[in-house]
């Protein structure tokens, strides 16, 4: 007797931590550096408050670039933050997609029927000294991609059956290219999945 509670497609990716925490080591000096003005400025506050009054253009201008310096190395540095520990689960079965996001600071779960999405595509992404296929569902109104099946290979047959127990048609990824919407397409960098189907 077959167990019909039983997900149709699991995937788990992990984000791995050491290519975050290096990546982040990288912009961590450069983010540390915008403290040297500030502490500048409150060194000499007086003279600085002055000469403010005296040349407003100035001002504006140092203000402009100290904002922009934090933009330019404290927002990428933040964000690889939220990444570390980032965990993506998805599960599909019983006519519905659950995706669940899990990182050190929030936790984030969506769930919407099969029928929310268009059909499946199959890409194949390469990296140095790495390929990987993936099949994901292309959400029908935003276009938005989601993984749920990913392998060194995935051959023909693969991919006719994933189809046939989605009951979705097949999108070819040029297709996907000509369609106006964004997507909304998360990558992990230096993912490790495990898939079971």
């Amino acid at each position: 007797m077959t167990d019909v509670t039983a997900p149709q497609f699991h995937l788990v990716q992990k984000s791995s931590r050491a290519t975050t925490i290096l990546s982040a080591a990288v912009f961590m000096p450069a983010a540390c550096s915008i403290f040297i003005p500030l502490g500048l400025v409150a060194a000499h506050a007086d003279t600085v408050v002055v000469a403010a009054q005296d040349h407003p253009m100035a001002a504006v201008q140092v203000i402009v670039g100290v904002v922009l310096w934090t933009a330019l190395f404290i927002v990428p540095v933040v964000l690889r933050l939220k990444r570390l520990g980032l965990t993506r689960t998805l599960t599909i079965g019983n006519g519905r997609v659950v995706e669940a996001t899990q990182t050190l600071f929030a936790t984030h779960r969506t769930e919407m029927p099969v029928s929310a999405f268009a059909g499946v595509v199959h890409r194949v992404r390469t990296s140095i000294g790495d390929m990987s296929h993936e099949l994901a569902l292309v959400e029908r109104c935003s276009g938005r991609e989601v993984v749920f099946q990913q392998a060194p290979r995935l051959d023909r047959s693969a991919i006719d059956q994933a189809m046939m127990a989605l009951g979705l048609p097949e999108i070819r990824a040029a297709d996907l290219m000509r369609l106006p919407s964004a997507r909304d397409f998360l990558r992990l960098s230096g993912a490790q999945a495990e898939v079971a189907a």
